[in-house]
């Protein structure tokens, strides 16, 4: 009986943490649409290839500006709801309208715009789930969650980077393009089952999972108003950049060097492939041209079975990270994989075939398995452990920064350097990647 007793109770709780994580299914699989398709619909929308850094500028600057603004929103917050809940299911809302509107632009300024809303959507998402993830599991528990977040996260990844390729080679949904409908079917029905499945995982979450709501009848409020408290978290964000450990500091090249490889790779993939292997021409205008546009979507399907593959092969490779580390050591672990990743990329820079490109993703799936994991466990046995969550939010500016400087660096080169051909620009990025890795390498 009591063996019995055990097992319902173990069933139960790892439902509890399957209802808590599946949100993270959905939030990748938004982020997934975006990454693999996001360039070639500013494309059919007439952007010019040099024009793509800017358009991209949404993702890192939201990621810097958004999340520390909800969290302290969050924190502050006295919904009878719950803290984070009421976040989430808003921002999934708007996520959700911004990928059905998305792909139905009729103008490149109305799906900059929309890109903006729908990376504020996401972070505002991201930011409650992952404080809600730390709320609601400790120790063991804590692990076992983040792990399921992972799988959550990698299934949701590769699903969403293989739908434009399902929707035309499997269901057989007419690629072609009008000059009213300029983005082809298939890409706008992995953007409609990609909204739905971000709303969708999002409320799973919301509704099966409950928040406890503290008394706040006992709990004083602050005195100082919610732009006031924004004020002073601006200024000791400012003071705690300024007080970075070293450690931190130290990865200050390493990120620099590896975000801008990852930047070229997310915005100039897709094209390259459509140049590359389907005979798109370089300065093509894809807007107004049905035989150009149908080359890009061909290389945009593509492009996400690649991308598809590097997801499956990071969440494989994690699996073996921990065995890796014990032998060689988390640096040369991390340095090793972002330096094959950089050679993946540069090897897929001078394919001409679609087979051979799923090789060049083994590397760049080793890379993106190590750095969803290796940089924080280093971070994690130097720093402070009472300043921990700071130090490692604080990290994301190594994330962010580097695409920033990237897009402003690669404008102006993308045409007068390198002439158009994104795949030029891929291995620009696979040189980067491979640098980082050889700065990991010699890292204290």
């Amino acid at each position: 009986m009591q063996i019995s007793e055990e097992k319902s109770s173990a069933h139960a709780h790892l439902l509890r943490l399957i209802n808590l994580t599946i949100c993270s299914f959905g939030i990748q699989f938004g982020s997934a649409l975006q990454m693999a398709n996001m360039s070639s619909i500013y494309k059919f929308l007439g952007a010019q290839a040099s024009s793509l850094t800017y358009l991209w500028l949404a993702g890192p600057v939201t990621g810097l500006l958004v999340q520390p603004i909800i969290g302290q929103m969050s924190d502050r917050s006295r919904s009878r709801f719950g803290k984070r809940r009421p976040y989430m299911l808003f921002m999934a809302i708007t996520a959700f309208i911004s990928l059905i509107l998305m792909p139905n632009c009729s103008a490149l300024w109305m799906a900059a715009a929309l890109l903006w809303v729908l990376d504020t959507s996401n972070n505002g998402v991201t930011l409650p789930f992952r404080a809600l993830i730390a709320e609601h599991s400790s120790g063991a528990n804590r692990t076992l969650g983040y792990s399921l977040q992972t799988f959550f996260s990698g299934a949701g990844a590769t699903i969403a980077a293989l739908l434009p390729w399902i929707m035309m080679h499997v269901a057989h949904v007419n690629p072609n393009v009008t000059p009213f409908q300029p983005i082809p079917a298939p890409i706008k029905w992995a953007f409609y089952i990609g909204g739905a499945a971000f709303l969708l995982a999002t409320m799973w979450t919301v509704f099966s999972t409950a928040e406890e709501i503290p008394d706040y009848s006992k709990i004083q409020a602050p005195e100082e108003s919610l732009f006031v408290q924004m004020w002073n978290g601006f200024k000791n964000l400012l003071i705690s950049i300024y007080n970075m450990p070293e450690c931190i500091k130290e990865f200050y090249s390493v990120q620099l060097f590896t975000w801008i490889g990852l930047f070229c790779m997310w915005l100039y993939f897709a094209l390259g492939v459509a140049q590359n292997v389907y005979g798109l021409p370089d300065n093509a205008q894809i807007n107004g041209h049905p035989y150009y546009a149908l080359l890009l979507e061909e290389g945009t399907a593509w492009a996400g079975i690649c991308f598809a593959a590097y997801q499956a092969i990071s969440f494989i490779y994690a699996l073996f990270l921990p065995r890796i580390t014990r032998t060689i050591g988390l640096k040369a672990t991390h340095a090793i994989s972002l330096f094959f990743g950089g050679v993946g990329l540069v090897y897929a820079g001078l394919i001409h075939q679609t087979w051979p490109l799923l090789i060049a993703m083994i590397g760049v799936g080793m890379t993106w398995g190590s750095i969803m994991t290796l940089p924080y466990a280093i971070l994690s046995l130097q720093l402070p452990e009472d300043r921990m969550g700071m130090y490692l939010g604080l990290f994301n500016i190594t994330i962010c920064v580097p695409q920033v400087i990237c897009a402003f660096i690669l404008a102006p080169l993308v045409h007068n350097v390198f002439h158009d051909h994104a795949m030029s620009l891929i291995i620009f990025g696979g040189v980067s990647l491979s640098i980082s890795g050889i700065l990991m390498w010699f890292k204290r």
